[in-house]
């Protein structure tokens, strides 16, 4: 809520509280200018080479919220044209600065810069995950304890399938993180980010043991996450989770799915058992499903739940 300066008061008169607006979000720089003018009374003084940077920044933030592609590449476009601006003029926009905090200022701007059109190039949509690494190694070049940096730039390493890079820098993440200051004093990370790292550096760590079997043939290299895939070649890889059932004091049951096996059920009418791999850990289940359900990309597992484990069975078959 904000209010315009009251006019001076004469004597005798009730004082002017001025007039209220209510504002329920602001998503554009007019409206935050608008806010800024009620708030003064008048329009701001503001230098045009601020106005259009801030300008170049805004928008690229807003559109980089955006569902739709090309807006996603506009506001790439804008990012680029801020951090050449910066790049080729960093301008001292504070008087009241020494040359040196006018500096340290310039080199934060831009890279704040780098990292959101990182985060906008390696978004779900434009996927360019070099474009995203490249902006973030460019930040670690320039500042390399930026903890957020390596962790930007770890989230697209896993998403671009390059899970030992990811695993590394991950890692890197988790030490800078654990021996810096947290903000806003450091580049360090607080106790929740931290456990949030130990649980995908582990996620992790698991995933390159499976990877270790199916390169041994150990295990098959079907994915149920391949949405490019027919079929599940002989049904042995990773299978997906789609619900868990029954649960009771000692057991559930998990269904999980894959693509139908490109070939039949070897044992159709026999006793038959799956091997089922978490990370480094194997273990041998009779399913409670058919042959049948088999051959349609179907697998139950009743689960049994001993005293003192707390992990989620494996899905790699």
């Amino acid at each position: 809520m904000v209010t315009s300066p009251p006019k001076p008061v004469a004597e005798g008169e009730a004082p002017n509280r001025g007039t209220y607006k209510l504002l329920t979000g602001v998503y554009s720089l007019d409206k935050s200018l608008g806010v800024l003018e009620q708030a003064l009374g008048q329009e701001p003084d503001i230098p045009e080479e601020i106005m259009t940077r801030t300008r170049l920044r805004s928008d690229a933030m807003r559109l980089m919220n955006s569902t739709r592609e090309e807006e996603m590449l506009k506001a790439e476009e804008l990012f680029t044209q801020a951090i050449d601006k910066e790049i080729s003029d960093p301008g001292i926009f504070n008087p009241n600065l020494s040359t040196e905090q006018a500096i340290a200022t310039q080199i934060e701007r831009l890279r704040e810069l780098r990292m959101l059109r990182g985060n906008t190039r390696g978004s779900q949509l434009l996927n360019d995950f070099d474009g995203a690494i490249a902006d973030f190694d460019d930040v670690i070049e320039e500042e390399p304890e930026f903890t957020r940096a390596y962790m930007e730039k770890a989230k697209i390493l896993r998403r671009a399938r390059k899970p030992e890079e990811a695993l590394a820098c991950f890692k890197t993440t988790m030490e800078l993180g654990t021996t810096l200051e947290p903000p806003p004093k450091g580049f360090g990370m607080h106790k929740y980010m931290i456990t949030w790292l130990e649980r995908i550096i582990e996620e992790l760590e698991e995933r390159l043991l499976e990877e270790e079997a199916i390169g041994s043939g150990e295990f098959g290299s079907a994915d149920a996450g391949d949405l490019d895939a027919t079929d599940s070649g002989d049904g042995s890889g990773r299978w997906k989770v789609e619900k868990i059932t029954g649960f009771s004091e000692d057991s559930c049951v998990f269904h999980l799915s894959n693509n139908p096996p490109a070939v039949p059920h070897p044992y159709p009418n026999d006793a038959w058992h799956v091997n089922i791999r978490f990370g480094g850990t194997v273990r041998e289940y009779t399913p409670i499903s058919t042959a049948l359900d088999w051959e349609m990309g179907k697998l139950d597992i009743l689960v049994k739940t001993y005293t003192g484990t707390s992990r989620l069975p494996p899905v790699a078959l």
